[in-house]
Protein backbone atom coordinates (compact mmCIF):
# COMPACT_ATOMS: atom_id res chain seq x y z
CA UNK A 1 0.00 0.00 0.00
CA UNK A 2 1.25 3.28 -0.76
CA UNK A 3 0.10 6.87 0.85
CA UNK A 4 0.07 9.82 -0.49
CA UNK A 5 2.54 13.27 0.29
CA UNK A 6 0.97 16.48 0.59
CA UNK A 7 1.39 17.10 -3.32
CA UNK A 8 -0.62 14.52 -3.95
CA UNK A 9 2.06 12.30 -5.48
CA UNK A 10 2.78 8.75 -3.98
CA UNK A 11 5.78 8.49 -1.17
CA UNK A 12 7.14 5.39 -0.21
CA UNK A 13 5.24 1.60 0.48
CA UNK A 14 3.05 1.94 3.71
CA UNK A 15 1.22 -0.49 5.15
CA UNK A 16 -1.72 1.49 7.35
CA UNK A 17 -4.95 0.98 8.14
CA UNK A 18 -8.69 1.72 6.85
CA UNK A 19 -8.81 5.14 8.92
CA UNK A 20 -5.55 5.95 7.43
CA UNK A 21 -6.87 5.36 3.70
CA UNK A 22 -10.46 7.06 4.41
CA UNK A 23 -8.85 9.96 6.59
CA UNK A 24 -6.44 10.87 4.47
CA UNK A 25 -4.57 14.08 6.00
CA UNK A 26 -5.98 16.51 3.67
CA UNK A 27 -9.23 15.00 2.54
CA UNK A 28 -10.90 17.91 1.96
CA UNK A 29 -8.88 19.22 -1.25
CA UNK A 30 -10.31 16.27 -3.03
CA UNK A 31 -13.93 17.51 -2.19
CA UNK A 32 -13.21 21.45 -2.23
CA UNK A 33 -11.76 21.40 -5.53
CA UNK A 34 -14.01 18.23 -7.18
CA UNK A 35 -10.47 17.16 -8.89
CA UNK A 36 -9.89 13.65 -6.47
CA UNK A 37 -9.83 10.22 -6.87
CA UNK A 38 -8.60 7.38 -4.04
CA UNK A 39 -8.98 3.97 -5.90
CA UNK A 40 -8.98 0.95 -3.36
CA UNK A 41 -8.60 -2.35 -4.93
CA UNK A 42 -10.69 -4.22 -2.36
CA UNK A 43 -9.72 -7.63 -3.31
CA UNK A 44 -8.27 -10.62 -1.14
CA UNK A 45 -11.00 -11.90 0.23
CA UNK A 46 -12.27 -8.99 2.87
CA UNK A 47 -15.62 -8.67 1.99
CA UNK A 48 -16.25 -6.68 5.98
CA UNK A 49 -13.74 -4.19 4.38
CA UNK A 50 -15.33 -3.77 1.20
CA UNK A 51 -18.36 -3.01 3.09
CA UNK A 52 -17.48 -0.40 5.57
CA UNK A 53 -15.02 1.16 2.44
CA UNK A 54 -19.05 1.15 1.20
CA UNK A 55 -19.90 3.39 3.30
CA UNK A 56 -17.59 6.12 3.15
CA UNK A 57 -17.30 6.53 -0.74
CA UNK A 58 -19.53 7.85 -3.65
CA UNK A 59 -19.23 5.03 -6.38
CA UNK A 60 -18.36 1.30 -5.80
CA UNK A 61 -17.32 -0.42 -9.15
CA UNK A 62 -17.29 -4.13 -8.91
CA UNK A 63 -15.29 -5.96 -11.76
CA UNK A 64 -15.98 -9.18 -12.97
CA UNK A 65 -14.68 -11.69 -16.11
CA UNK A 66 -16.53 -13.91 -17.81
CA UNK A 67 -16.33 -16.74 -15.17
CA UNK A 68 -19.10 -18.31 -12.84
CA UNK A 69 -17.02 -17.83 -9.99
CA UNK A 70 -16.94 -14.09 -11.36
CA UNK A 71 -20.47 -14.01 -11.58
CA UNK A 72 -20.85 -16.08 -7.99
CA UNK A 73 -18.68 -13.11 -6.62
CA UNK A 74 -19.93 -10.11 -7.86
CA UNK A 75 -23.21 -11.21 -6.82
CA UNK A 76 -22.20 -11.26 -3.20
CA UNK A 77 -20.29 -8.16 -4.01
CA UNK A 78 -24.11 -6.20 -5.39
CA UNK A 79 -26.03 -8.17 -2.40
CA UNK A 80 -24.04 -6.64 -0.28
CA UNK A 81 -23.26 -3.16 -1.73
CA UNK A 82 -26.85 -2.85 -3.33
CA UNK A 83 -25.69 0.87 -4.86
CA UNK A 84 -22.39 -0.46 -6.13
CA UNK A 85 -21.84 -1.18 -10.29
CA UNK A 86 -20.94 -4.47 -11.79
CA UNK A 87 -18.26 -3.64 -14.73
CA UNK A 88 -17.69 -6.78 -17.16
CA UNK A 89 -13.46 -6.44 -17.70
CA UNK A 90 -10.97 -8.42 -19.30
CA UNK A 91 -14.25 -9.45 -21.74
CA UNK A 92 -13.36 -12.03 -24.31
CA UNK A 93 -12.89 -10.88 -28.45
CA UNK A 94 -14.02 -14.49 -30.03
CA UNK A 95 -17.36 -14.53 -31.08
CA UNK A 96 -17.95 -17.74 -29.92
CA UNK A 97 -17.03 -16.75 -26.56
CA UNK A 98 -18.82 -13.22 -26.36
CA UNK A 99 -22.12 -15.11 -26.90
CA UNK A 100 -21.16 -17.61 -24.14
CA UNK A 101 -19.69 -14.73 -21.74
CA UNK A 102 -23.36 -12.75 -22.81
CA UNK A 103 -25.34 -15.09 -21.01
CA UNK A 104 -23.36 -14.21 -18.24
CA UNK A 105 -24.05 -10.43 -18.59
CA UNK A 106 -27.74 -11.31 -19.26
CA UNK A 107 -28.48 -13.49 -15.74
CA UNK A 108 -26.73 -10.93 -13.90
CA UNK A 109 -29.09 -7.98 -14.93
CA UNK A 110 -31.75 -10.25 -14.43
CA UNK A 111 -30.90 -10.82 -10.57
CA UNK A 112 -29.78 -6.72 -10.11
CA UNK A 113 -31.91 -5.24 -12.09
Amino acid sequence: MTKFSAGGTFSEPLACSFEQIVWHPHPNHSRNTSNGWLVVDGGGNRPNFDLELSREVDLVIVPFRASEEDIDTVAQSLTAMPSALAWPCAWPTNGFAINAAQYLIDGLGKAFP
